[in-house]
């Protein structure tokens, strides 16, 4: 026993740390020239423990790239009362986007989307930076 806790220390434990509820969102997005569009998603809920390198699936809608609509991967960052992060990550051929969201309880958060296209000789672009409005409870909600 002692040993596991020591390896647990030594690592900092396996999994995140507590628990991360069901939450919706969507987002209003911008492009560099002066595009926008909406993207919207729920996210599962995510166990204590689940690994935070680890993909789960989510259905996205919204009027965007055809990489940020239909199903995509989402997985789980920091997570509090106030503030939850998750990154979600999407491919269609050789076009895939990383959407970076940075949710909070209440007020405005943010997102900002990364894509990535084979062949290119820059390794990524900065797509589209957007406000978000955030849902920690949909269940609760009538």
């Amino acid at each position: 026993m002692i040993a596991l806790l020591m390896a647990q220390l030594i690592t900092g434990g396996s999994g995140i740390p507590q628990a991360i509820p069901v939450t919706s969102w969507s987002c209003e997005m911008i492009t560099p020239d002066g595009g926008r569009y909406t993207v919207a998603g729920t996210t599962p809920k995510f166990p204590r423990g689940a690994d935070p390198n680890g993909y789960s699936p989510i259905l996205l809608t919204g009027n965007g790239p055809a990489a940020l609509a239909g199903n995509a991967m989402v997985s789980p960052g920091d997570a509090s009362e106030w503030f939850r992060e998750f990154q979600v990550s999407s491919r269609v051929k050789d076009e895939q986007f990383h959407l970076q969201l940075d949710l909070r309880k209440e007020g405005s958060s943010i997102a900002h989307a990364t894509r990535y296209v084979s062949g290119w000789s820059v390794p990524y672009e900065y797509h589209s930076v957007g406000l978000c409005r955030a849902n920690f409870a949909p269940a609760e909600r009538g």
